[in-house]
């Protein structure tokens, strides 16, 4: 039986014959499920019920729609310092991926935020604080190569804590904002930081200062 549906497993994104719908489950025992399913403009389903049954890295499963027909999903589980790992399915429901895509190697790992945004030509860009308190950023494309040398940047390294991160992405400008612990703040100030496509920030390095009210 389900013991638990993941809210943001949870997701309806546009395609050309209508919409994906997305979810995601957990079973008793502890099993982890990713499935998903099209619906026409008319109502009818393209897959029987359940068709799907996939098997990603985690219970948390993140979907984006990738502009094309097609979505990316980031899935982690097992707490804070894991990895976050991404997949990409065409509008067939076949993954473009000969594997899941470890989108934090060579990075420290997830702390609790962290989402994926997908720029015009199908390439998805994942963002999360980390558990040592830095923002990160990596690239891939839909056939899961990941695009920098590095395979990540670091957005925010600075001195203090940073997470909570929001982003948009606006035509090949990526804007990243987040809660930052750094001095003299007594909790949290707000930061922000503008990148481009290749990741480079256009900005100060380690953000520009948005708010510094006093927070809890």
């Amino acid at each position: 039986s389900v013991i638990y549906v993941s809210e943001s497993g949870l997701k309806v994104m546009p395609n050309d014959s209508g919409a994906f719908i997305t979810y995601s489950l957990t079973y008793g025992g502890g099993a982890d499920v990713f499935s998903f399913n099209r619906i026409d403009f008319t109502g009818n389903l393209h897959w029987p019920i359940n068709n799907f049954s996939i098997t990603l890295s985690g219970y948390i499963a993140v979907p984006q729609y990738d502009n094309h027909n097609g979505f990316y999903v980031a899935s982690s589980g097992g707490g804070i310092g894991g990895p976050i790992k991404m997949e990409h399915y065409g509008l067939d429901g076949i993954s473009t991926f000969p594997a899941l895509v470890d989108m934090t190697a060579g990075a420290s790992g997830r702390n609790t935020g962290w989402n994926v945004i997908c720029d015009v030509d199908t390439n998805a860009y994942l963002v999360w604080d980390d558990n040592l308190g830095d923002i990160q950023i990596s690239k891939t494309d839909l056939r899961g190569n990941l695009m920098w040398p590095t395979n990540y940047k670091t957005v925010c390294g600075y001195s203090g804590d940073q997470s909570r991160t929001d982003y948009i992405i606006n035509g090949n400008d990526i804007y990243i904002t987040w809660c930052d612990g750094r001095a003299p703040a007594a909790n949290a100030f707000i930061y922000t930081q503008k990148l481009d496509t290749s990741g480079t920030a256009q900005w100060t390095t380690d953000g520009v200062l948005v708010s510094s009210l006093s927070s809890y």
